[in-house]
C-alpha cells in the first residue's frame, strides 16, 4: 500500500510539474546581445542648459517594458532622425545596466538611438508613444513643475 502512495505521489508530482507554467524570460538576440540580463537602469531628461538635468531610477517592471520595447521596434533609416535643438527639451535618455557593457538609450521625436560599446541602432517610435510612456515612468520621481516643463515640450 505505502509503495502505491509513494508512485502515485511521484507521478502526480511529475504532471504537475510538466504543466506548470514557466516564468523565466527567454533570451532574445538582438545586436546588444541578450537583453535579459538587463537588470538596472536609470532615465534623464535633457531639458536644462547649465544646471543638471532631471534624473529617475528605472525599477524592475520598466525595465521589463524597456526591453520589450527595444525587441519589437522596427528599425529606422538614420537620415530621417531629427536633431535635438541645442536649448530646450532634446529628449530623453536611458542607461540599462546588468551583465556586460551598458546601453545607452536616447528617445527623441520619434526616434530611439541605442547604443553599446561601437554598436548603434536605430529604433522607430510612432507617435512618441515610447517618450511618453518614459515621462509618465518618470513622474514619481520628478519635482512637479519639471514634470510639467518636460510634458508641454514633448508635442
Amino acid at each position: 500500500m505505502m509503495v502505491w502512495r509513494l508512485l502515485f505521489g511521484c507521478c502526480l508530482g511529475l504532471l504537475l510539474l510538466s504543466c506548470s507554467e514557466q516564468t523565466s524570460i527567454s533570451p532574445v538576440a538582438t545586436p546588444f546581445g541578450d537583453l535579459s540580463a538587463i537588470t538596472a537602469g536609470s532615465g534623464q531628461i535633457a531639458i536644462f542648459s547649465g544646471m543638471p538635468n532631471p534624473q529617475w531610477l528605472l525599477d524592475a517592471d520598466a525595465v521589463a517594458h524597456i526591453q520589450q520595447v527595444i525587441q519589437t521596434a522596427t528599425t529606422l533609416n538614420p537620415s530621417t532622425l531629427a536633431e535635438p535643438p541645442g536649448l530646450g527639451f532634446a529628449g530623453m535618455s536611458l542607461e540599462l545596466r546588468g551583465a556586460g557593457e551598458p546601453l545607452n538609450v536616447t528617445v527623441f521625436n520619434e526616434a530611439i538611438t541605442i547604443r553599446q560599446a561601437s554598436t548603434i541602432t536605430y529604433l522607430s517610435d510612432p507617435d512618441r508613444v515610447f517618450e511618453r510612456w518614459l515621462l509618465a515612468n518618470a513622474r514619481p520621481q520628478l519635482e512637479p513643475a519639471i514634470y510639467d516643463l518636460a510634458k508641454h515640450n514633448l508635442p
